[in-house]
């Protein structure tokens, strides 16, 4: 039978960060080497589709409740405690602006389903399609929901409220260049029961660029050449 994890990320080493300084600050803030939240109370992940935001989003509540400088709340290790404390929304899915907002408004308010540390995280997917008046307020929920940490995805930055950028840890996630894409590439081989060297480095990079940064299409497109060779899932 088919793993259907084998290729599922595991760690924040597991993804390609584009942007060197977006690497090293999101590394920063899971390692505890920056303190969060402070000044800025959420993450944004933006860039090209496939790169992993959404799968990273989902990840980052675990990972930074595991760090050494998340400031705990009054809540933390309270009997609120919970192992769901996150709530994934996705903006482009039918979801009315104004019902959306309230319910962030609502959870905000609750001490219910905290986190070890006293938080709850909203993770908001494609953020950018949500109304500029929901943004302006999403803004100024931001600004006074201390105790909820909000991570939010989008392929189209631009289309942010400047506000709810200023307010966000900004980590771009684009198309890796084709070299770390082909050491990916072996990786996936190599979990394949492969050694990773059966494919030329030319080949690897050429389907790296062929993806445009999406890691779906590029662990498709070497799955299918590690079946060939014999690799197994």
């Amino acid at each position: 039978m088919a793993n259907i994890n084998l290729f599922q990320p595991a760690s924040l080493a597991d993804f390609l960060i584009s942007d060197a300084v977006s690497k090293q600050t999101i590394e920063r803030i899971v390692n505890g080497q920056l303190p969060f939240p402070m000044s800025k109370q959420a993450i944004c992940l933006w860039g090209v589709n496939g790169t992993g935001k959404t799968t990273l989003a989902k990840m980052l509540p675990d990972l930074i409740e595991a760090s050494g400088n998340l400031m705990p709340t009054a809540n933390a290790n309270s009997m609120w405690q919970s192992q769901h404390y996150y709530q994934v929304t996705s903006c482009g899915l039918g979801n009315n602006s104004v019902s959306l907002l309230q319910d962030l408004h609502k959870r905000s308010q609750s001490v219910v389903h905290t986190s070890p540390k006293g938080y709850y995280y909203e993770i908001l997917d494609e953020v950018d399609l949500l109304t500029p008046a929901t943004q302006a307020s999403l803004k100024a929920l931001i600004s006074n929901a201390t105790e909820t940490i909000f991570i939010m995805t989008t392929n189209f930055p631009e289309k942010l409220e400047r506000g709810l950028k200023d307010r966000a840890h900004m980590i771009e996630m684009n198309q890796p260049k084709p070299a770390d894409m082909e050491q990916m590439g072996r990786h996936f081989l190599r979990l394949m029961g492969l050694t990773g060297n059966e494919v030329n480095a030319a080949l690897l990079q050429e389907i790296a660029v062929a993806s445009q940064g999406s890691m779906r299409e590029y662990c498709s497109a070497i799955v299918t050449i590690g079946v060939d060779l014999g690799g197994t899932i």
